[in-house]
């Protein structure tokens, strides 16, 4: 339920799994969202697989590769439901892959190109290849493959 007729984003942000969840001094001024022992900072931060794990991953991704934030940017054909685009600088690229589509979809690629960020998995084993799958609400990053493989 939408504490308050407001939206969830708005409620106060737990953070730890114990009540007050973190918050000290006075009642916040609405409710915490549900399950505010599961889905809290301290859990997060602890959590791999987090949401907050996937921001953290995305955050050092593009500080580390300048072609994530300064790269010359061009949509790619893609089937519809799944948005891409490729990035490019310097020699340096990378593909982007957002399926909003309730199906998987094939996306064609020239070259082989490898998986560097799954929404799904996070951080994929390294090596993983694309196989040209892009599953339903997943994100993907990916790089080219090694020369040789």
């Amino acid at each position: 339920q939408d504490p308050g007729g407001r939206d969830l984003a708005r409620g106060p942000m737990p953070w730890t799994p114990e009540e007050p969840h973190g918050w000290t001094g006075r009642q916040p001024w609405a409710q915490f969202p549900p399950h505010p022992e599961q889905h809290n900072v301290q859990t997060q931060r602890s959590d791999p697989g987090s949401l907050a794990h996937l921001y953290r991953t995305l955050i050092r991704l593009r500080r580390e590769h300048p072609v994530l934030a300064h790269g010359r940017w061009e949509e790619i054909r893609t089937p519809p439901g799944v948005f891409g685009y490729r990035r490019t600088l310097n020699g340096e690229k990378r593909v982007v892959l957002l399926n909003f589509a309730r199906r998987e979809r094939q996306v064609s690629l020239p070259g082989e190109w490898q998986v560097e960020l799954d929404s799904a998995a996070r951080l994929p084993e390294p090596g993983n290849t694309f196989d040209g799958i892009v599953r339903p609400d997943q994100a993907l990053l990916l790089r080219p493959g090694l020369p040789g493989r």
